[in-house]
């Protein structure tokens, strides 16, 4: 007769999408039957501790000895809901309770205390433990015998006649099968009570089931504890276990959980650890964050590590994690997952996780901790990952965790050439027909960017750098990224919001990326001397430091020698080269410019020292620049040992060229044979350019290896 309901709503519960009013309309009766347990509560005190046991109707009772503890008799055959009788307790007073058949609670104390008993004005009992040994032949020291009834109940010296706080009644249903079930409610409604707040509060946070009623009040505090077993057989619909609410994304995370996802390298921790999305607690939204702060600490005022942790994860599961890294500071070390709640926290704020956390080897963990170790993971290494798994626990993240993350987990996805498994968390980020965040819109975007359809990912990328979401920055990157990409000049409405954007994020590590392709758009599109002027600004505003600063600037001067004409040239080229040396890619570009405008005094500074062997194509270079300033055997000493035809026809030309200089032997008047002076050609008409020679051909040798 128990689940006579319970069977009645089997088949509202069976569906895909249920209705929420009808499941917590069955819930509503279960808790009628629930309410026969009795509630206790508790409270520490100064000198005292404090049990008031909630009766609707109290019963005849008695209290006294038995054994080495107490019991409280009744007529009442409901038994005592004492769950939360050590909740706050910490005195050390009452040290065990406990039910007993037929309307009983004993308890045991760990103290020389004497109990006081008053009977309330709303029919509850209040028993206080107080300090100190009780008197002889005290009221409540005798030993209980015999049952309890009008005869034997204990009188009760005085009556508490202050105002006090009524607690909510508990209504049976007045007519349905459950109000044949009376004060014979067994503990295993508890549970099923229990469970079905559990399914429909998880259905609502997934997206696919609305309410369309208000909660009660208060609300049982539970846990959504993760299946030991994702596939548990199947129950008898006669058994009681059988009432579930389920969802098809519950329904195909079971349907996945029995694949093998990959074989974990090292020690993978424990599911429940870091299963983010099953830590919801209704009381937070009913009454906020107010219960879980009184409990950071106890009577006394003292810290209560527990209660720090406990608020911590409530943060991290609303996406708090600045606040929740504050409240782990204040645990007192101890608990190892403090370290890992302390970097999921990180992952929320989008921030590093330190090398040695331990997330960073979960990557191939067949369970709700691989995603953790996809987020943590930046080196860019593509460790083996179990991207099943990622998927599966992210579909069942409540919905502000997936418009959350689910930017970076698809990206991460990308990143590794896994479109399908980005397009899994695209759709599910899209799942209960809002609106497309910000973060929605960049996955698409990327998606589109992966197709090569850069018309539609350009649209949606000038989108999200439009709004003021935390991926307008990245947006705006991967926006000039693409447009430098194509053979068009990039928008230059586009430019000009990103240096905005630059300047208003300063502080991000966005800025620097960011920076880098304002700079990189403006070559694009020509305009050397502006790319310049801007990298000096952000050089100087701390936007990026000169290891990262040189290459754009190198790059610009590459740009300004290919594709300006001689005014711009010349009037930035020249200014920039006095300013500073300048690096391998601009410098051989620069200097050629500079050579085919006859320059040669600034082509050599823009060459800069020999620091190490020349290429080919710098000796040629060199020898240009020695035959503009007639130098035709410096020259030749520079084409010694090329033979490629511009080399030959420079070799040539040198020789033809009388030298100016006076002081270098011309070949016919050196002595020896001829086949000696064709052997050593005219470098042996000058020792201090035929030792240069040597030396810079035994360095070639060594360089490759050659005797």
């Amino acid at each position: 007769m128990i689940f006579q309901c319970a069977r009645s709503c089997i088949a509202l519960m069976r569906s895909r999408r249920i209705s929420a009013t009808a499941a917590l309309i069955c819930i509503g009766m279960l808790s009628g039957a629930v309410s026969a347990e009795t509630r206790v509560r508790s409270g520490e005190h100064p000198g005292f501790t404090r049990l008031v046991i909630d009766f609707d109707r109290r019963p005849m009772w008695r209290l006294g000895r038995v054994g080495e503890g107490y019991e409280l008799r009744t007529d009442a055959r409901t038994g005592f809901d004492l769950s939360d009788v050590f909740r706050r307790l910490d005195a050390g007073r009452l040290t065990e309770i406990r039910n007993h058949d037929g309307g009983t609670v004993a308890f045991s104390l760990g103290c020389r205390c004497r109990l006081e008993v008053v009977e309330l004005p709303n029919q509850g009992l209040m028993i206080d433990i107080v300090d100190g040994a009780p008197s002889p032949g005290a009221r409540f020291e005798r030993r209980l015998d015999g049952p309890v009834n009008a005869e034997t109940t204990a009188e009760v010296s005085e009556k508490l006649t202050l105002p006090v706080v009524f607690p909510q009644p508990r209504l049976l249903p007045s007519h349905g099968p459950m109000a044949e079930l009376g004060h014979e409610t067994p503990s295993q409604l508890q549970d099923v009570h229990r469970t079905l707040i559990a399914q429909v509060a998880r259905g609502v946070s997934q997206g696919v089931t609305d309410l369309h009623m208000r909660l009660p009040e208060q609300i049982p505090v539970f846990s959504v504890q993760p299946e030991d077993d994702p596939t548990p057989a199947r129950q008898d619909p006669d058994g009681g276990g059988n009432i579930r609410i389920e969802t098809q994304i519950d329904r195909d995370r079971r349907q996945t959980a029995g694949q093998s996802y990959s074989v974990a390298e090292g020690p993978c921790i424990a599911a429940d650890t870091l299963d983010v999305g099953a830590w919801f607690n209704p009381e937070i939204v009913i009454q906020g964050f107010g219960e879980a702060r009184v409990n950071l600490v106890d009577v006394r005022d003292r810290p209560v590590n527990a209660g720090y942790r406990n608020l911590a994860r409530q943060m991290i599961y609303m996406t708090f994690g600045a606040e929740a890294r504050a409240l782990l500071r204040s645990v007192r070390p101890g608990q190892p997952d403090d370290a890992l709640l302390g970097d999921i926290a990180r992952i929320m704020d989008d921030g590093d996780v330190p090398r040695e956390s331990a997330l960073h080897s979960q990557l191939d963990c067949d369970t709700s901790v691989a995603i953790w170790g996809l987020l943590a993971d930046k080196s860019g290494q593509h460790k083996p990952l179990a991207r099943n798994a990622v998927i599966a626990t992210f579909s069942a993240w409540p919905s502000h965790l997936r418009r959350h993350l689910g930017p970076r987990v698809a990206s991460a996805l990308l990143q590794r050439g896994d479109r399908d498994g980005a397009l899994a968390i695209r759709n599910a980020i899209e799942r209960g027909g809002s609106d497309p965040s910000p973060g929605a819109t960049m996955v698409a975007a990327e998606l589109d960017l992966d197709a090569d359809n850069r018309v539609s990912a350009e649209a949606k990328l000038a989108e999200v750098s439009a709004s003021r979401s935390k991926d307008a920055a990245r947006a705006m990157v991967e926006l000039l990224k693409s447009q430098i990409a194509s053979e068009s000049p990039v928008t230059l409405s586009f430019i000009e919001n990103a240096q905005a954007l630059t300047s208003e994020i300063r502080l991000s590590e966005m800025a620097a990326p960011l920076a880098t392709a304002t700079v990189q758009a403006l070559i694009h599109n020509g305009s050397i001397k502006e790319a310049l002027e801007y990298l000096r600004e952000m050089k100087a505003r701390g936007f990026m430091n000169i290891a990262a600063a040189e290459p754009l600037r190198s790059a610009a001067l590459v740009g300004l020698a290919e594709r300006s004409d001689d005014t711009e040239f010349l009037s930035v080229g020249l200014p920039e080269i006095a300013r500073q040396p300048l690096i391998a890619p601009a410098r051989l570009p620069l200097a050629e410019r500079l050579a085919a405008l006859r320059m040669p005094a600034q082509a050599r500074a823009a060459l800069g020292d020999i620091t190490e062997i020349p290429t080919a194509r710098e000796r040629i270079l060199r020898a240009r620049l020695a035959l503009l300033e007639d130098a035709p055997r410096i020259a030749e000493s520079y084409l010694a040992g090329l033979a490629d035809p511009e080399a030959v026809e420079l070799v040539t030309i040198a020789r033809s060229l009388p030298d100016p200089s006076g002081d270098v032997v011309q070949p016919d008047e050196m002595p020896g044979t001829s086949d000696t002076a064709d052997t050593l050609g005219v470098l042996a008409a000058n020792k201090a350019l035929l030792s240069e020679s040597r030396a810079r051909r035994q360095a070639l040798s060594d360089l490759l290896g050659a005797e």
